[in-house]
């Protein structure tokens, strides 16, 4: 599923894929599932997102 997505995202057009590997040093499966296919580290710096609430 995650080369299909890769896949799907370059006939879109897309340059580059970028993937959050939260937690990898705690789960090298995770790790080596990414390393596997080709990506590589980045940044270890996760960006930060706030849910906005209405009322």
């Amino acid at each position: 599923m995650l080369l299909h997505g890769c896949v799907w995202r370059a006939a879109a057009g897309a340059g580059h894929v970028t993937v959050a590997c939260l937690g990898a040093p705690g789960h090298p499966q995770a790790r080596r599932l990414y390393y596997g296919v080709g990506f590589r580290e980045l940044t270890r710096d996760a960006p930060l997102i706030k849910a906005t609430t209405s009322g």
